[in-house]
């Protein structure tokens, strides 16, 4: 089983794309970054072995773009997001995680330090229908299985999971759509305990999908009301 860390981004982010990918890069076997609207691959892509590098100046896949390897085999897929510094020790402490959990549970299992609990379907705005949620930048007191899990903070086993993202609908919704794909896989979707110093968030400058789609969540909304949720109902830890 091999480590990796896979990110999407865009040319206006690539200032704080370069200090997200610092502090996780020591962390990983490898570093996977898709380049949206990049014209060319930039020169900090090239100079480091461990990071692979996918121009997708014809095919814009958004935050979505962190899963454009998801089909891969037997990997520790952590999704990580450009916006983000992830603290010390991240992946071993989630990985140690995952193996607990799993031994618990005997099912398989997808790890988040954001996610939420929906309230029940339909819902009518998915952006404030929340029954309960988990932010990765507020403390998070208790673990617990969620609906929806935050694929900024969170990492799949490809040995028993995978994310097909050619099976998305939207390109900007990621978080519903692998959520959807891991509840059909009968994969527990749990959010982490943790301190509210965890990660610390960069302001990218521009505009983030919550910003251009929290008074908009019509196809969001639809999407989650297409699914069939399931959630643990106790604590997991």
């Amino acid at each position: 089983m091999i480590t990796s860390a896979n990110m999407a981004t865009i040319p206006a982010r690539e200032a704080i794309a370069i200090k997200a990918v610092a502090t996780i890069i020591d962390q990983v076997d490898v570093m996977r970054i898709y380049l949206n609207n990049f014209d060319e691959i930039p020169s900090w892509c090239m100079d480091n072995d461990k990071i692979e590098a996918h121009l997708g100046n014809l095919t814009d896949l958004n935050a979505s773009g962190k899963f454009f390897w998801a089909n891969k085999n037997d990997e520790y897929y952590f999704t990580i997001d450009d916006d983000i510094l992830y603290p010390e020790g991240y992946t071993d402490t989630v990985k140690a995680i995952y193996k607990e959990i799993r031994e618990d549970i005997k099912r398989p299992v997808a790890i988040s330090f954001h996610g939420k609990v929906m309230k029940e379907v339909p819902i009518e705005h998915y952006f404030t229908d929340i029954a309960e949620s988990v932010h990765c930048l507020n403390m998070c007191e208790r673990s617990r299985y969620l609906h929806i899990i935050g694929t900024g903070v969170g990492m799949i086993d490809t040995s028993v999971t995978k994310i097909d993202i050619d099976k998305f609908k939207y390109l900007f919704m990621d978080d519903i759509e692998v959520s959807k794909q891991l509840q059909e896989q009968g994969t527990a979707l749990v959010g982490v305990s943790h301190a509210d110093d965890t990660f610390r968030y960069m302001d990218p400058g521009v505009p983030t999908l919550w910003d251009q789609y929290h008074e908009h969540d019509e196809k969001q909304t639809e999407l989650y009301n297409s699914g069939v949720w399931i959630l643990g109902g106790k604590d997991v830890r």
